[in-house]
């Protein structure tokens, strides 16, 4: 059977109607898939803006004060300190980074590992930590930071390029996007009493050493808890609405002495001036001046507050008599107590504490039983 082949060449032109209904199939599935990743783009973006508002309004207004406070704080050791102090020395740094990389710490979280025997940390190496934590005692104590008052000023005294943007800045907190819009403030601080020479000290010449750390007078924790619970804050009513100490109705052996008793003290019996002696009894144990008073005692701050012997009541209800004194006591400025033990304690700390909440209180004046 013969074979053979057959050649033939096709030449095929698209139609203006072909093209054009390719064009718009290609054009509609480019549409289609733009806008589905536009859709999603702006479900993303909405769910972003979402998280941001609600991270922005659901933080209760106690923490918004706080650390609204702890700005100012940071702020203005800063300006007194000088901008080369460290909040965390670099020495300290370095000491935790060794740790992390022994993977003992987690320096991202600022946690240490609970395997194996922690941190590997000698006593020569620990030494700067230690010096660093008294020094951030003596600033938290140093100052009364329970009542720093400052005053927010306008925003255009501030850095001119950031104008425009600390105008636009919106918070659902009226003192927050106050704080935040204030281009500078103006701070008041109080030196605790008794800290003024070492603060100044501090500040003016970086002291901080060998004669400050054994001797100055550290607040005990309970009065030091109770100072920070007396910070009141802005546009939040006050842990403390007395201003005073709770109301007591108990009965007990106390009065208050004017005296003064400096070294070198006296030897023996020593005779008291009291407001009066009723209650008070021969053979019990009087405990004299207040537990958070503290002197220099041999280059040593200690408190004050000893216990004697009472060995004589006067007639005239006006003095008390103890076997001896120990310590120096000062009643010519602000009177110190004397209670009689066995009888009732003496306060020696109260505090009143916040309540983390929304900031807002809620009155309902509706008659609940009649709401559907």
């Amino acid at each position: 059977m013969p074979r053979g082949s057959v050649k033939v060449d096709l030449i095929l032109k698209l139609t203006d109607a072909g093209l054009a209904e390719w064009q718009q199939k290609v054009w509609s599935t480019l549409y289609d898939a733009a806008q589905t990743q536009y859709y999603a783009q702006q479900q993303d973006y909405q769910a972003q803006i979402a998280a941001l508002e609600d991270q922005i309004s659901n933080v209760d207004t106690l923490t918004l004060r706080r650390e609204e406070n702890e700005e100012i704080m940071k702020g203005v050791l800063r300006w007194l300190l000088g901008p080369n102090f460290d909040f965390m020395p670099a020495d300290i740094v370095h000491l935790f980074k060794t740790q992390a990389e022994s993977h003992k710490f987690d320096i991202d979280h600022g946690a240490a590992s609970g395997d194996g025997d922690g941190l590997a940390i000698t006593a020569d190496s620990w030494a700067p930590a230690l010096i660093f934590g008294e020094m951030v005692k003596f600033i938290n104590e140093a100052i009364e930071w329970e009542n720093v008052l400052y005053f927010l000023y306008s925003y255009f005294w501030d850095v001119p390029q950031s104008w425009d943007f600390i105008r636009q800045i919106k918070h659902p907190d009226a003192i927050r996007q106050a704080f935040l819009r204030a281009g500078s403030a103006r701070v008041v601080l109080t030196v605790r009493k008794g800290w003024e020479e070492a603060w100044v000290n501090f500040v003016e010449a970086g002291g901080f050493g060998e004669t400050l750390l054994p001797s100055h007078p550290y607040m005990t924790i309970a009065q030091e808890i109770h100072d920070y619970d007396e910070t009141n804050y802005p546009g939040i009513p006050p842990a403390n609405p007395g201003g005073g100490p709770l109301p007591d109705d108990g009965t007990a052996a106390a009065t208050e002495c004017t005296d003064k008793f400096s070294t070198p003290l006296p030897i023996g019996p020593v005779t008291f001036n009291v407001k009066s002696s009723d209650g008070f009894l021969v053979g019990y144990t009087a405990i004299i001046d207040s537990y958070d008073k503290q002197v220099d005692i041999d280059g040593q701050y200690q408190s004050v507050q000893e216990s004697r012997t009472i060995t004589a009541i006067a007639k005239d209800g006006k003095h008390i008599t103890v076997d001896g004194i120990g310590k120096p006591h000062d009643g010519s400025d602000i009177p110190f107590p004397i209670m009689q033990a066995g009888e009732k304690g003496q306060l020696i700390a109260e505090w009143f504490e916040y309540t983390p909440t929304s900031g807002t209180d809620i009155a309902v004046t509706s008659n609940l039983a009649t709401i559907a």
